[in-house]
């Protein structure tokens, strides 16, 4: 059957529409596509192009020749110029759906180089590669077009080896590291500060926004040499170490013991001495009992939980800075929060250029 792409989903699906939706993968807005339903359930279908009857004057060639295929870039169809515009969108949308149509969302943070990923995880089954899209079946990979240079010659050399594992994680900064030859720890650096990662550590994929996301961070903290900042889920202790010139004193929080030990390297490192870095979760926060008037949270996709939601309110913190990898569940943690914080500006950055991923950094004031 011939349907219109009316509009793009939150996955970068297109849209179209019969007696209930049909999402589409590698369709653009205007187009007409020749589709075959391939699912059906009670509230959407799932259809799949078989030709283009009308192609958007907006589509790009793919420069990967796994598009369509892997489960990863599902916008390489659009211009860089239009993801941009629809992360933006995205989120804008969300809020209004989940929170509040008053939000101002400034325009996505552009990534300086779309060749940015300093992290792969390669899956291993025979051959090696990832995963296909909405499957467990592996896509052999010869070349990553979204991965620094480097990693893609240690998947050259992994191709050849006879690997005995499931997965290899490749990360690399001043230096490179496979989990199926070492666990080294390396060093990554972002603009004046060095920091050390392990392998069990989490760390920003984009190591060429990264800078430009952190310091957002400051700014939207608006410090001065009296306040005390709590780093809830801090990592490695990047954004802490990033806010700890401009404020008295930086506590950061994080549960992930490889993270704080990566932490405290970090604090030496850098020559820090106004920072403390603990390993707790986060949720048993009150149990600290620290003096702090500011806030930055940077949780995991399922965001904040009710416990730190409950600090974060019963403590009247005059700014809290939330970054979030997924605006889904950063609309609903603003709704829970907007009893006592008024939600001032949202900027998106795209920190996974080629995907339907965004990061946001959001301030809040004390109401």
């Amino acid at each position: 059957m011939i349907v219109k792409i009316e509009k793009l989903d939150h996955q970068g699906r297109g849209i179209a529409y019969l007696d209930k939706p049909i999402f589409i993968d590698n369709a653009l807005i205007d187009e007409m596509v020749d589709i075959d339903i391939i699912n059906e359930y009670k509230k959407y279908m799932i259809g799949k192009v078989n030709n283009y009857v009308k192609v958007s004057d907006k589509r790009v060639k793919p420069i990967c020749k796994y598009f369509g295929i892997c489960g990863g870039c599902k916008l390489m169809h659009m211009s860089y110029d239009d993801q941009l515009v629809y992360k933006k969108n995205k989120v804008r949308e969300i809020m209004n759906k989940f929170f509040s149509s008053n939000v101002k969302i400034n325009d996505t943070i552009s990534s300086t180089n779309l060749f940015y990923r300093n992290k792969a995880t390669f899956k291993v089954n025979q051959v090696i590669g990832y995963f296909k899209s909405k499957s467990n079946d592996i896509v052999k990979i010869d070349k990553c077009m979204i991965v620094d240079d480097r990693i893609n010659e240690v998947l050259n050399d992994l191709q050849k080896m006879n690997i005995d594992t499931d997965e290899v994680m490749v990360r690399c900064g001043n230096d490179i590291m496979n989990t199926y030859n070492d666990n080294k720890d390396i060093l990554i650096d972002i603009d004046d500060y060095h920091f050390n990662v392990s392998p069990n550590s989490f760390f920003q994929v984009n190591s060429f926004l990264v800078g430009k996301l952190y310091n957002k961070v400051v700014t939207y903290l608006d410090l001065n040499k009296e306040d005390r900042v709590l780093d809830l889920y801090c990592g490695v202790g990047s954004i802490g170490i990033y806010l700890s010139k401009y404020c008295k004193y930086v506590y950061g929080v994080e549960i992930n013991e490889s993270a704080i030990c990566n932490a405290n390297k970090n604090k030496v490192i850098n020559d820090i001495d106004n920072i403390d870095f603990k390993c707790l979760d986060a949720k048993d926060i009150d149990d600290l009992n620290y003096n702090v008037n500011k806030v930055v949270v940077d949780p995991p996709r399922n965001g904040l939980n009710k416990k730190t939601i409950d600090y974060l309110n019963k403590n009247n913190f005059d700014k809290i800075v939330y970054v979030s990898c997924d605006p889904v569940t950063l609309a609903r943690d603003l709704k829970l929060l907007a009893d006592k914080y008024s939600v001032l500006e949202i900027t998106p950055f795209d920190m996974f250029p080629h995907t339907y991923h965004v990061e946001c950094v959001c301030v809040l004031n004390l109401r």
